[in-house]
């Protein structure tokens, strides 16, 4: 039997957002929440749009599946705020199997789908630099890179002394806590310079791993840089620790592997239009398209802060009507507000994409009315 928490590994709770009846320890209760839920690095610092949802659903399903009792009256305890709660908590106990095992839905897991499509593109892409670094008995080189001002994709093979599964970096290996089939290896103590300049703002997540033979692996890992970088060609300095665990307690990895290398963007071609169009309190500043996402400024109503907080969503779709996945976005000063949302196929550029702001989450077959909305043509 799998550890049920883990699959919600990806959401952040603020449990203290919610209404509970008073018919159970609720300290206790946050207590043992806290310790099993672990979100990834990266997902702590993306503005999720469906964070709200998920979030909530999963705090419902938590009483439900979790800490090891069934008690559907405590599930009845808590206030649903919303009406689509319902349907994710159902999806989330269809995926319950009989025997307590966890079956993959794709559907349950929309965000991860995307993400396995976003390495797919970016694989494609990707520029060759072939360079090697080894510590600790483990050779890493990097084969290929992908830089488009917004992120960057590495392209590893790891090679070992000994077999993996015999060496001390075998715990560094585990599963996918979405039982999808998937391995994954983390990285730590990530750092990173352009030009010199050590970086902030940068954010990633759990590498994906292949077996290529029992000393081999191939490791690809996407990191989303701050989304106001425009930097075009640039040095690129990285270091960064591997785990020997997922947990990252009783580590004995003391190795660190370093790379130095130059990359430009692919995105040369990037195209830039002024907007400056306002509907309701939002004024759409500009959009920037380039082979593989598109960037928006967006002035806020208000400049965000700790105590006002700005939390309606915008969400862009192409000409095709399909959503654009939001990967990163930043609140700045002037109450500017950047969002990068990745186009589906690398170089379809749409004829137009609209833009729409909503205060709650849009639910489909619902009529939503959006606080403002923009069309901007493209070609």
């Amino acid at each position: 039997m799998i550890d049920k928490f883990k699959i919600l590994n990806k959401i952040n709770i603020d449990i203290d957002k919610y209404e509970e009846d008073g018919t159970y320890n609720k300290e206790d209760l946050k207590g043992k929440m806290q310790e099993r839920l672990k979100s990834s690095d990266r997902m702590n610092k993306r503005k999720n749009r469906t964070k709200t949802i998920i979030s909530a659903a999963a705090s419902i399903s938590i009483v439900i599946i979790g800490i090891g009792v069934f008690n559907p009256s405590l599930a009845d305890n808590i206030i649903r705020r919303l009406p689509e709660f319902e349907t994710m908590l159902d999806k989330l106990k269809e995926s319950i199997e009989d025997d307590g095992s966890v079956e993959y839905s794709p559907e349950l897991y929309p965000e991860l789908e995307e993400e396995k499509e976003e390495y797919k593109k970016s694989k494609l892409i990707a520029t060759p630099v072939n360079l090697s670094s080894k510590s600790e008995g483990l050779d890493i080189t990097i084969d290929k890179v992908m830089y488009d001002k917004k992120k960057i994709y590495l392209d590893m093979t790891l090679k070992t002394d000994v077999p993996f599964k015999e060496s001390k970096f075998k715990k560094s290996i585990y599963d996918s806590p979405y039982e999808d089939g998937v391995l994954y290896m983390d990285m730590d103590n990530v750092k990173m310079y352009m030009n010199g300049i050590k970086l902030d703002g940068y954010s990633w997540s759990s590498g994906v791993v292949e077996y290529i033979d029992e000393y081999t692996l191939s490791l690809s890992n996407l990191i989303e840089l701050d989304p106001t970088n425009d930097i075009d060609e640039t040095n690129f300095k990285i270091t960064f620790d591997i785990p020997d665990n997922k947990y990252r307690y009783n580590d004995d990895i003391e190795g660190k592997w370093a790379f130095n290398f130059n990359i430009k963007s692919i995105d040369d071609g990037k195209k830039d239009i002024e907007v400056n169009k306002k509907d309701g309190d939002y004024t759409l500043k500009s959009i920037g398209i380039s082979k593989t996402y598109a960037e928006l400024k967006m002035e806020l109503p208000f400049q965000p802060s700790l105590g006002n907080t700005h939390d309606n969503f915008i969400i862009v779709y192409d000409d095709k009507g399909r959503e654009l996945e939001m990967t990163v976005a930043q609140e700045g000063a002037n109450k500017m507000y950047t969002q990068i949302n990745e186009l589906i196929n690398i170089g379809e550029t749409p004829k137009y994409i609209d833009i729409f702001v909503y205060e709650n989450i849009p639910v489909e077959g619902e009529d939503y009315k959006p606080l403002s909305s923009f069309r901007v043509m493209l070609d």
